[in-house]
């Protein structure tokens, strides 16, 4: 049994059109992070299917976060620990003990705020709580950027 090739275009030309297809743009002059960013279209950060941005998260997002990050064993529960301050509700400074959400949803850079709590920890002469704060930021950089599982959060 013979087959003929005349009537099928060649792979060059398949491999050609496959390239210019609308959908991906131009691959040889797009860069992978150009695609990517192409393909996951409008998804936000910090919520499913977007990605993890911990430098601006808000109390309740980074609380929901942690914990996904527990349950699916990406983050240890002694890691995530040095966060737990950084998830509750702000004790206001007046001296009341009263508490106030109108913070809440302002987002916060948690890295600035491990940062700060590090250096208060080497100030305060207490290296092992500044070695569990490296551990935990260490822990969150490795994760910024990754994909939030669509069924987390």
């Amino acid at each position: 049994m013979r087959i003929e090739g005349g009537s099928t275009p060649s792979n060059e030309a398949t491999l050609r059109r496959t390239m210019a297809t609308p959908a991906l743009g131009n691959a040889a002059s797009s860069s992978f992070a150009a695609l990517l960013e192409r393909a996951q279209g409008e998804r936000k950060p910090n919520e499913p299917g977007g990605a993890y941005d911990f430098t601006a998260v808000t109390r309740q997002q980074l609380r929901d976060m942690v914990n996904d990050l527990i349950k699916s064993g990406r983050m240890s529960l002694e890691t995530s620990s040095p966060l737990v301050g950084m998830m509750g509700p702000q004790l206001l400074a007046d001296g009341s003990g009263r508490t106030t959400e109108a913070d809440a949803a302002v987002p916060m850079n948690v890295f600035t705020k491990i940062q700060a709590g590090i250096e208060g920890a080497y100030w305060l002469g207490d290296p092992e709580s500044a070695k569990r704060l490296i551990t935990t930021r260490e822990a969150l950089k490795r994760l910024q950027g990754s994909l939030i599982a669509s069924g987390g959060i």
